[in-house]
C-alpha cells in the first residue's frame, strides 16, 4: 500500500478563504469578491483593515497572504501584509496592513480610491496541526 501524502492527510481540517476588497482611501472599504459569503472588512485606521470571517471560526491561522493591486502606477510603492499574530479565534478577526516602502502606514495614494487588496488565507479547524515524525 502506498504511503499517504502527509501534507494532504489533514487537509479536511483546513479552511481556505480567498477574497478581494477595494480600499476606498479613507472611506469604508468595499468587498468586491468573497469566496465564502459572510466576510466583512472595515477600515480600522490609516492603512489598517480588520477582516471578520463568518462563523464557525477556525481555531488557528496557518498562513495568510495579502497582495496589493494599485489602481494606477502612482508615485509611492505600497505593499499589503497580514499583521503577524493578529488572528483571534474568539472573534474570527485578523488584520491586513497597507504599508509604503519606508514602513509607514498607507491609505492609498491621495485621490486614489480604487486600490484593491487580494487576500488568501488557510486556517485550521483544530487548535494545532497534526504532525507525525
Amino acid at each position: 500500500m502506498p504511503t499517504p501524502n502527509l501534507l494532504l492527510a489533514g487537509m479536511q481540517d483546513c479552511v481556505l478563504h480567498a477574497f478581494r476588497f477595494q480600499t476606498n482611501t479613507s472611506s469604508a472599504p468595499t468587498l468586491l469578491r468573497d469566496g465564502r459569503a459572510g466576510i466583512t472588512v472595515v477600515r480600522t485606521s490609516a492603512g489598517l483593515y480588520t477582516v471578520t470571517l463568518p462563523k464557525p471560526w477556525p481555531a488557528q491561522m496557518v498562513s495568510c497572504i495579502a497582495a496589493l493591486a494599485p489602481a494606477t502606477g502612482g508615485t509611492a510603492d505600497q505593499q499589503a501584509r497580514y499583521v503577524r499574530a493578529s488572528y483571534s479565534a474568539t472573534t474570527g478577526t485578523f488584520q491586513i496592513m497597507l504599508l509604503l516602502d519606508d514602513g509607514t502606514p498607507a491609505i492609498g495614494e491621495a485621490g486614489v480610491a480604487a486600490d484593491e487588496v487580494d487576500v488568501i488565507c488557510v486556517l485550521n479547524r483544530k487548535a494545532a496541526l497534526n504532525q507525525t515524525t
